[in-house]
């Protein structure tokens, strides 16, 4: 038996907030939840399973985003 999976829990399990889910859904790359109720919807735990194990390992090493404005040294400004 597949568990079904409520939005708190997807949210918990893929540390995505519920609006990154929705974008993801609409662009393709997040499986749609199955309806429960006419309020209620629920993913199905291997499909978010499938979704986690097809994300591509992380990079380790220096990015872009860690080079601050202060590893470059000092700024010179001149006085006025």
């Amino acid at each position: 038996m597949n568990r079904l999976l409520r939005r708190p829990e997807v949210e918990s399990i893929t540390g995505l907030s519920r609006a990154s889910i929705y974008a993801k859904m609409q662009k393709g790359e997040f499986s749609a939840p199955v309806r429960l109720g006419t309020n209620s919807v629920a993913w199905r735990a291997a499909d978010i399973k499938t979704w986690i194990d097809a994300l591509p390992p992380a990079r380790l090493g220096r990015s872009s985003r860690t080079t601050s404005r202060a590893a470059a040294g000092p700024e010179t400004s001149t006085p006025r």
